[in-house]
């Protein structure tokens, strides 16, 4: 009895290991594959936020001149 429950236990520890195992593998491709529509996410950002900065700098300009 004790030595098929030991089998057990030292298959169930295998099959966890594997199973982590293949998690970290998952993981790795799933950062590998976000990394460059995030990159593309940040870039529009920047641009975004550069144009309503430009904007506003404009638009300020223009409300001082006219008063």
């Amino acid at each position: 009895m004790m030595r098929h429950l030991f089998k057990e236990f030292v298959s169930d520890i295998h099959k966890e290991a594997e199973g982590k195992s293949q998690e970290r593998d998952e993981n790795v491709g799933l950062a590998q594959d976000v990394k460059i529509p995030a990159l593309q996410l940040f870039d529009e950002l920047g641009r975004l936020f550069d144009k309503e900065l430009k904007n506003r700098i404009t638009n300020s300009k223009k409300t001082s001149t006219k008063q």
